[in-house]
């Protein structure tokens, strides 16, 4: 008889170690499937489980997700402290503080003002993503010159907001107009009073907003105060007036501000016949 091929004693024993080992290999084939299975069960329940425990803030579109650790968010940055003294032993204080995130929403912010080294009582505001807000403090007493002013952040709940409503976020929500400045500065005991308009063209029913009115001379404040409204209705329209009893400058400027939150579903109403 005459062999084309002849197997070489290398295959022989490659084959022998197979057919040996067989058992062995199947074991090894079947332990990989188990824990290639449990791996994908395991990142399935943790998906599912981080699903039903985010605490997430829906309302119309708008929707935020809690923090994680995996994005930092940068600190709140303080810009500008100002103090403004009314002349009858009452301070009020303005501080500006910017949120650099736009992605992340300050939902909750403790703070405290410190006046010359001392805290005051400890208050919560909220600041939107990439927002530029004032915080006022307002008829703080002091029998001594107040000099000195800064905010001390205690804790701040961040959460992050989803990217499709990160543009919703910016759009205006009121219209600020026909705003009008009337000031004697002769007359102490006169009243130096303010009024503009206000319209809510968004289209939400809100129930908590407030307005912050700033009289400037140059950069400097030399006036401000804070105007709450209640229940504020899409397309309502209300005057507004703010006064105050002390000299100011005829040649002031004036700058309205508002605040409220949309990221707040308590903060919403529905309108009843």
């Amino acid at each position: 008889m005459i062999i084309k091929n002849k197997i070489s004693d290398k295959e022989i024993e490659r084959n022998l170690w197979f057919i040996n080992n067989l058992k062995k290999i199947k074991k090894a084939i079947i332990l990989i499937l188990i824990i290639s299975c449990l791996i994908i069960y395991a990142f399935a329940i943790f998906g599912f489980i981080k699903f039903f425990t985010e605490k997430d803030v829906e309302l119309d579109n708008f929707a935020s997700v809690k923090f994680e650790n995996k994005t930092r968010p940068q600190n709140l940055v303080v810009q500008d402290q100002q103090i403004i003294n009314r002349g009858d032993g009452k301070y009020d204080v303005v501080i500006t503080i910017q949120n650099p995130n736009e992605k992340f929403f300050a939902k909750e912010v403790k703070y405290k003002i410190v006046i010359s080294g001392i805290q005051t009582q400890e208050k919560t505001t909220f600041i939107m993503p990439g927002e530029t807000k004032k915080i006022v403090e307002l008829s703080i007493p002091s029998a001594n010159l107040i000099d000195d002013v800064d905010i001390s952040f205690i804790e701040i709940a961040w959460y992050r907001i989803k990217q499709k409503d990160v543009e919703k976020l910016k759009e205006q929500v009121f219209e600020i107009k026909e705003q009008s400045i009337n000031i004697n500065p002769e007359d102490r005991s006169i009243r130096n009073w303010i009024e503009f308009k206000v319209k809510n063209i968004s289209p939400y029913n809100l129930k908590q907003s407030k307005f912050y009115v700033f009289l400037y001379v140059g950069s400097q404040i030399v006036a401000t105060n804070q105007i709450e409204q209640t229940y504020f209705k899409s397309n309502e329209e209300r005057n507004m007036q703010s006064s105050w009893y002390y000299v100011l400058p005829s040649y002031a400027t004036l700058e309205v501000q508002y605040e409220t939150n949309l990221l707040d579903k308590n903060n919403y109403f529905i309108e009843t016949k």
